[in-house]
C-alpha cells in the first residue's frame, strides 16, 4: 500500500521537481560551468600557475601579462562565445607549489584547464590532473622539459617548441648565419642552468652543434636554480676561450653578460627565446652585446598579425612584447577556441578539439604554433635576431 507523502514533504517534492524543469529548460548546470548552445556563451574556468616571485619572476610575470591580455579581449568580445573565469595562483618556482596551487584550482575552482609558465609548474600538475574522482583539467604548459610529454597523459600541450625538435634546424641556421656574416663562431660555452629546461637546452644544443664537424666544439659549465654569482662557471668556461656562451636561461642573460664582461669577455652570446634584445637592453647597455643572436620567435616577426598584436599589447601594458607574453597570450586563446569548437567545457572534449584549431594562420596564434601531436608536442619555426649595432638588429628568418 502507498501512503500519501507529507504535506510539506509533498510541496518540498513538486518545487524540486519544478526547479528541475527549470534547470533543464533555461540549460543550466548544477556546477555553473556550462552553457548550452544557444543560452549564452561557455563558462570556462580556467586556472593560471606561474611564478611571479622566485627565480623565474620575470617569465611568469610575462607570462601572466599575455595571458590576462586574453582574456580581456575574449570576455569583452563582441558576441563572446566563452567567458572565461580565471584563477591565478603564483608558484614561487616551486614544484612543490605548484602541485598546491593545482589541487586548490581542481578542488575549489573546479577548472577545466590549466595554464601554466615553467615546466616547475607544469610537470608536477600530471600526476593528478587525469583523475575523473578530483576533476580532470587540461595542462598547457610552457616548458621544454622532456617530461611534460613523455608520460602518455591524454590531457597536455606543450605551447612551446620542444628543444629536441627544434634545435637541429636552429644550431644549422646559427651555422649558416656565422659563415654568411663573418661571426667566427665554432667553440661554445654553454651555462647551463640545472633545471630540466636547461638541461634539455644544453644537452640538445651540444648534440647538434658538434653534429656540425670536427670544428664545432662544446664546452658547459652547470649552475643551480637561483645563482646570482656566475664568476666560477664564466671562469671555467673563458679558461676555453669560446667564441659563443650559451645562455639556457632568458632571465639570468643580464648578469651572466655583466659578469662575463666584467671578467674581459669580448665574445658574443646566444640567448634563448624568453629574452628580446628590445627586453635585454633595458637591463644592460646594448653595447654589451653587440654581435650576439637571439632565438626570435614568429611573434616577433613583422607581419600585419604579429604587428597588430604587439602594437596592442603596447598600448594595454607600456611594454614590448616578447615571447613568453605571446605564449601566455596562445595559451589561453587554444583553450577558448577549443572549447568553442566542442561546445563544452568538459577538459577531454577540449583536448581533442585543440589539433584542429591550432592551426598556423589562426588570427590568435600569434607564436605559430602547430601540428599538435597526441603526445601534447607542436612543431614551430624560430628565427634569430643578430644585434649588429645599438640600433640595428637584424631579423634572420629560417
Amino acid at each position: 500500500m502507498r501512503h500519501p507523502a507529507p504535506r510539506g514533504r509533498a510541496r518540498a517534492a513538486a518545487l524540486l521537481g519544478a526547479v528541475a524543469v527549470l534547470a533543464a529548460l533555461v540549460g543550466c548546470s548544477t556546477t555553473g560551468s556550462t552553457s548550452k548552445a544557444g543560452t549564452g556563451p561557455l563558462e570556462l574556468h580556467l586556472g593560471v600557475i606561474d611564478s611571479i616571485t622566485g627565480s623565474a619572476a620575470q617569465y611568469g610575470q610575462d607570462f601572466e601579462r599575455g595571458a590576462k591580455m586574453a582574456i580581456d579581449e575574449l570576455n569583452n568580445a563582441k558576441d563572446a562565445k566563452v567567458k572565461i573565469v580565471p584563477s591565478f595562483c603564483n608558484s614561487g618556482g616551486d614544484p612543490a607549489q605548484a602541485v598546491t596551487c593545482g589541487k586548490q584550482l581542481q578542488s575549489r575552482d573546479k577548472v577545466t584547464a590549466v595554464v601554466a609558465s615553467t615546466s616547475m609548474e607544469a610537470v608536477p600538475l600530471l600526476t593528478f590532473n587525469t583523475s575523473a574522482a578530483l576533476g580532470k583539467f587540461v595542462v598547457v604548459g610552457i616548458s621544454q622539459a622532456a617530461g611534460l610529454t613523455s608520460s602518455n597523459n591524454p590531457l597536455v600541450v606543450r605551447y612551446l617548441a620542444n628543444a629536441p625538435s627544434y634545435l637541429p634546424a636552429m644550431t644549422k641556421l646559427l651555422d649558416k648565419t656565422s659563415k654568411e656574416q663573418s661571426l667566427g663562431i665554432r667553440k661554445v660555452g654553454i651555462m647551463e642552468w640545472n633545471t630540466e629546461a636547461g638541461q634539455a637546452l644544453a644537452t640538445n644544443f651540444q648534440k647538434n652543434w658538434e653534429a656540425l664537424g670536427s670544428a664545432y666544439t662544446v664546452s658547459s659549465a652547470v649552475y643551480q636554480d637561483g645563482t646570482t654569482d656566475f664568476s666560477p662557471q664564466l671562469t671555467s668556461l673563458l679558461a676555453k676561450d669560446p667564441d659563443l656562451i650559451v645562455i639556457s636561461q632568458g632571465p639570468a642573460s643580464a648578469a651572466i653578460i655583466k659578469q662575463a664582461t666584467d671578467l674581459g669577455y669580448k665574445g658574443r652570446y646566444y640567448v634563448p627565446v624568453a629574452q628580446s634584445p628590445t627586453q635585454l637592453a633595458t637591463q644592460i647597455p646594448v653595447e654589451d652585446f653587440i654581435g650576439s643572436v637571439f632565438e626570435t620567435s614568429q611573434a616577433s616577426l613583422d607581419t600585419p598579425r604579429s604587428t597588430k598584436w604587439r602594437d596592442a599589447f603596447k598600448s594595454k601594458y607600456k611594454l614590448d612584447a616578447n615571447a613568453n607574453n605571446s605564449a601566455g597570450y596562445g595559451s589561453v586563446e587554444l583553450i577558448a577556441h577549443a572549447a568553442i569548437a566542442a561546445a563544452s567545457v568538459d577538459a577531454e572534449k577540449i583536448r581533442a578539439e585543440m589539433p584542429k584549431v591550432l592551426t598556423i594562420d589562426a588570427p590568435w596564434n600569434i607564436g605559430g604554433y602547430h601540428s599538435l601531436a597526441p603526445s601534447g608536442d607542436v612543431k614551430v619555426e624560430y628565427g634569430l635576431t643578430l644585434v649588429k649595432s645599438a640600433d640595428d638588429f637584424e631579423l634572420i628568418q629560417p
